[in-house]
Formats: C-alpha cells, structure tokens, sequence
C-alpha cells in the first residue's frame, strides 16, 4: 500500500516508476512463483487478514492513506489465503501435516465471524477470528 514509507521516502528517491514495482506478488504468482504470506513485525503487522486484504487491494485497510500502489501487482483472494495455508507449510517442509484440511493432517485452523468470500474486499481486516486450534486442541476462543 503506498503508506509514508513509500511516498515520502521511497517515490522521491526512486521515482513512481521504480516504487510501482515494489511488491511484485502478482507479477511473481504470473510467472508461476510461489507466494508464501507472513509477516516482518515490527515492520508490518502480524495479523494475516490485514495483511491479506492488503494484497487484494493494494491499498490501506484503515484508509489513512489514500491511493494504490501498483493495482497491477494485486492477488485474488484464493492465491492469497493459499500463501498463508498451505504454502506457507511448503516452505517449511510441513505440506504433509499441515496447511490445508485432510483426513491424517493436524487440525491447526481457525474459524472466522464471516465468510471471506461473502463480504467486500475491504472489510477483510475487520473480520474477527473466533476460535483457533492447534492440533485439533482450542488454544483461543473469542469470549
């Protein structure tokens, strides 16, 4: 998303040119690479769904900062629940345990208030996680 970081230091330095090929995710998922979600706290969030609908809409979750950066570079919601599933396990060598639902596979999921696919784009970061298990065990519950 074009946040300070990217229009007041990155754009002036670099140009829009350059700063409109930061964060290629669709151009990497075209070309068949494999995208894989996570964080760099301190320096983004850690929370996935603000992270993800960052990525299908390239722009600021909480509207502080207005515009796009590279609408181009966007992903659909799949591909990028995908990074943060079972792609994300792929990395780490764990696809056969985890990162999707399975007969044999540790049941490490987490149950959402809404439906992802049934509601706008931009209202993906205010969605409420309401229970997440590890192995089958709840280890947070929304009270």
């Amino acid at each position: 998303m074009p946040d300070e970081y990217i229009t007041e230091i990155n754009t002036p330095e670099l140009g829009i040119e350059r700063v409109n090929r930061m964060y290629p995710i669709g151009s990497v998922f075209r070309a068949n690479g494999l995208i894989v979600g996570g964080s760099d706290w301190a320096v983004s969030t850690m929370n996935p769904l603000v992270a993800i609908e960052t990525a299908v809409r390239r722009q600021d979750p909480d509207d502080r900062v207005s515009g796009f950066l590279n609408k181009n570079e966007s992903i659909d919601l799949t591909e990028i629940l995908k990074a943060y599933t079972i792609n994300a396990a792929y990395l780490m060598h764990r696809e056969e345990y985890t990162g999707s639902i399975e007969v044999g596979k540790a049941a490490d999921l987490i149950i959402l208030e809404r439906n992802l696919y049934n509601i706008p784009l931009d209202e993906i970061s205010e969605v409420k996680v309401l229970q997440t298990f590890l192995e089958g065990k709840t280890v947070f519950r929304l009270e």
